[in-house]
């Protein structure tokens, strides 16, 4: 059994470092250090001295900053640190998301907000080789009429009924598509229409999603049944999570049923500049966002969401 000698509580004042503008961050990050990264940027942070042991009584902080419509993937590559007495804390903005304090590596996970802070602490007595973990900043999108683009670009689309919000536009056969509903607010009049949020399809391959409200359907377009499911669905409440991994992209997306608000994120590289939809292209410049399907642009945001208005479905 671990002696505790040591039971004296102090104060401590962390002074941490003005936050570095950075693209990428290859190497170890020291210990109490706030960075401030762009979409597409990436930190690794690791523990103290790793790969070696971290020292003890170790108490560091970095706060992780992005553009105010990203959000962070978090990938662990490494996780060792000494049961109960030593832990890693994650905070998704304000939130505390989750503490480990063992040898299981964490799984990935994707924040939800744009500012992340990892707070590591150890005892006084025996260390490991602790922790090296990947944080990647992407823009994440919204599907609602107040519209942002995986480039960036915002904009008001007051849309009835439905739209392709993204789908992979490389080939005649898309590896995947999502569509949305918009429907009447309760608030409308007859002098102002507005709309919201109300539906999504998610179809990758033959597989599909569809969210009505909270209610979840999935199946295959061929009728058969999906063994090792391609989507995955958790529901949780008020929010409903959908996520799949096409050619190395992770492609997720948050429904919130009280907000009307799809938010939708994608980790990877193989997609940029090959999406098309009301979210944009997603090749890093926002001024060619409003594209059509025919490959011509325009500058009115009624001519560019209406052009991609799904025809074959009515709404009543």
């Amino acid at each position: 059994m671990k002696m505790r000698l040591l039971v004296i509580i102090s104060l401590v004042s962390l002074t941490l470092a003005a936050p570095k503008d950075v693209k990428s961050i290859g190497k170890r990050s020291g210990c109490n250090q706030n960075y401030n990264i762009p979409a597409n940027g990436e930190v690794v942070i690791t523990s103290p001295h790793f790969p070696g042991n971290y020292n003890n009584n170790a108490n560091c902080v970095w706060i992780i900053t992005t553009e105010s419509n990203a959000v962070f993937r978090v990938e662990f590559t490494h996780f060792d640190v000494e049961d109960e007495y030593d832990r890693l804390t994650v905070f998704d903005g304000s939130n505390m998301l989750q503490s480990y304090d063992n040898s299981n590596k964490p799984e990935s996970f994707t924040s939800t907000h744009s500012e992340i802070k990892f707070h590591f602490t150890s005892d006084s007595s025996f260390t490991l080789s602790g922790f090296r973990a990947i944080i990647t900043s992407q823009r994440s999108v919204f599907g609602d009429p107040h519209m942002t683009t995986f480039d960036g670009r915002r904009y008001n689309f007051q849309g009835l009924c439905w739209y392709v919000l993204a789908k992979d536009c490389s080939s005649a056969t898309p590896d995947f598509e999502i569509t949305a509903k918009f429907e009447v607010k309760e608030d409308s009049t007859t002098d102002e229409v507005k709309t919201r949020t109300a539906a999504f399809n998610v179809t990758v391959g033959n597989e599909y999603a569809n969210i009505d409200r909270l209610d979840v359907f999935t199946g295959r377009n061929d009728g058969k049944i999906a063994i090792d499911k391609i989507i995955q669905t958790v529901k949780d409440n008020k929010t409903i999570t959908l996520s799949f991994v096409v050619k190395e992209t992770k492609i997720t997306l948050k429904w919130t049923l009280t907000k009307h608000v799809l938010n939708l994120s994608i980790f990877g590289s193989e997609y940029s500049g090959k999406l098309c939809g009301l979210m944009g292209n997603n090749d890093g410049d926002m001024d060619n966002d409003f594209q059509k399907p025919d490959g011509s642009l325009t500058d009115d945001v009624d001519d560019f969401g209406e052009s991609w208005k799904v025809n074959d479905i009515r709404c009543d």
